[in-house]
């Protein structure tokens, strides 16, 4: 299971649980420099919290997969890729940003989503929503709070193929 986090702030049992051997982490990292990331977030602090929760992680050996959104143009996204490789992150991914999550630049569309949505893979929001992938936040398929995970379908879900 992978957990897709911020990782602006991770509490002392949320390290534990990831340390399941089934469980990897997943988040977004905008730019080396502090002033760009927080420009992307909007929160000042949160490219040291969340640089300093990818050390976390790493030093504790967990799975992580660190992805690098293109917001504007001149962002520092080769310079913010080396620094993950140096800190010891072994898996980075840049991609632009998409209609979808919370990048959007116009209306969500499934044409921006990979086509592999709910395929071994479900978002469970922290109110209970759950989408076929994070990125689909738009398609909501119910509530795992309210209804239970076992009742939530995806058989719904307009995905491109």
């Amino acid at each position: 299971m992978q957990v897709y986090s911020n990782l602006y702030r991770v509490k002392l049992e949320h390290w534990q649980l990831s340390k399941h051997p089934k469980v990897s982490l997943a988040t977004s990292y905008y730019s080396d420099v502090a002033e760009e990331h927080e420009q992307v977030t909007g929160r000042k602090g949160s490219h040291a919290a969340t640089r300093a929760n990818i050390i976390q992680a790493v030093q504790r050996g967990i799975p992580l997969q660190v992805g690098i959104v293109e917001v504007f143009g001149g962002q520092r996204t080769a310079e913010a890729r080396e620094d993950l490789l140096t800190l010891g992150v072994r898996t980075v991914n840049v991609d632009r940003v998409r209609s979808v999550g919370r990048g959007k630049v116009h209306v969500p569309s499934t044409k921006d989503l990979c086509g592999r949505c709910a395929d071994g893979r479900a978002t469970v929001m922290t109110d209970g929503t759950v989408t076929p992938c994070v990125l689909g936040r738009f398609l909501g398929t119910g509530n795992a709070r309210t209804e239970g995970l076992g009742a939530v379908s995806f058989f719904s879900v307009g995905a491109p193929a």
